[in-house]
C-alpha cells in the first residue's frame, strides 16, 4: 500500500473512532494497524465484545503526520485528554510516579502533567500543547515557554502547600519545566522550557538523565521541598 494510501486509511480510521474511540474494525483494519505498530497495549485493547477501544489517537494521528496529512486536519479528532492520557501512560511505564491536573493552593495555577522519577531525582512539569497553527511560530511558542518556565517557578516557591497532597514531590530534587507539541515545530530548550514533540517522547523519558545533564543550567529549577534521604 502507498503512502498515500496509508494516509487516508488512518484518517478513515481516526474518523470512524472519534466518537468515543471505540470500534468494530474488520480483520484487515487490524492486521494493518498491526503492521504500522499502533495495536499497542498500552493505547488500546478489546472489550469482550469484540470492539477496539483506544485510549488515545494521538498514535495514529502522529503516523498519519509522517505520511503526509496535514497536523491541522487530523488534530480534529484528538483533544486535550488524548495527550494527557498518552503521556500520563508512558510516564508510568517508564516507572515514574504521575499526576494529572495538579493545582496550585495559592495561585489557582494548573499544570497538566506531572511525574516523578526517585531514581534521577528529577520532577518533569508538562505542558500539553494541542495543534494550533499559530504554534507554528516561533514568537508564539516562545511566550507559552516563558509562561511555562515562570509557572514551574511559583509551583517550586509555593511546594509546601502542594506536597501534603503530593508527598512523591518531595523525592525530586529538581523540576523540568517541559511543554508536549503534536508536531516538530521547535525541539529544544526556549525560555528556559524544554519542548518536546510527542514522538520523541519515549527517547526523552529513556534518556532522562542525559537531557536533564544537557540542559541543566538552562532548565532545572530547584525544588525547596526535596527531603534528602540520609
Amino acid at each position: 500500500m502507498q503512502p498515500a494510501d496509508l494516509r487516508l486509511f488512518l484518517e478513515a480510521m481516526m474518523h470512524k473512532l472519534s466518537r468515543n474511540k471505540c470500534a468494530e474494525l474488520s480483520g484487515d483494519e487490524e492486521e494493518l494497524l498491526t503492521r504500522l505498530g499502533l495495536l499497542d497495549e498500552v493505547t488500546c485493547q478489546k472489550t469482550l465484545s469484540g470492539n477496539l477501544c483506544f485510549s488515545t489517537l494521538v498514535p495514529l494521528a502522529l503516523k498519519a503526520i509522517e505520511l503526509g496529512a496535514d497536523p491541522e486536519r487530523v488534530s480534529k479528532y484528538l483533544n486535550w485528554v488524548d495527550f494527557e492520557v498518552l503521556v500520563t501512560k508512558y510516564l508510568s511505564k517508564s516507572g515514574l510516579t504521575v499526576f494529572r491536573s495538579i493545582r496550585f493552593t495559592k495561585r489557582r495555577f494548573e499544570v497538566d502533567v506531572v511525574g516523578v522519577d526517585p531514581v534521577s531525582r528529577l520532577c518533569l512539569v508538562i505542558d500539553c500543547k494541542h495543534w494550533k497553527p499559530g504554534y507554528r511560530k516561533g514568537s508564539k511558542l516562545r511566550a507559552v515557554a516563558q509562561e511555562h518556565r515562570s509557572k514551574v517557578e511559583v509551583m517550586a516557591r509555593e511546594c509546601g502547600f502542594i506536597v501534603p497532597k503530593y508527598p512523591a514531590l518531595m523525592r525530586a530534587e529538581y523540576l523540568i519545566p517541559i511543554i508536549i507539541t503534536l508536531t516538530q515545530v521547535i525541539k529544544g530548550v526556549i525560555n528556559g522550557t524544554v519542548v518536546v514533540p510527542i514522538f520523541l517522547l519515549r527517547d526523552f523519558i529513556i534518556n532522562l538523565d542525559y537531557y536533564a545533564d544537557l540542559f541543566r543550567d538552562e532548565v532545572l529549577v530547584r525544588n525547596p521541598c526535596f527531603l534528602r534521604r540520609r
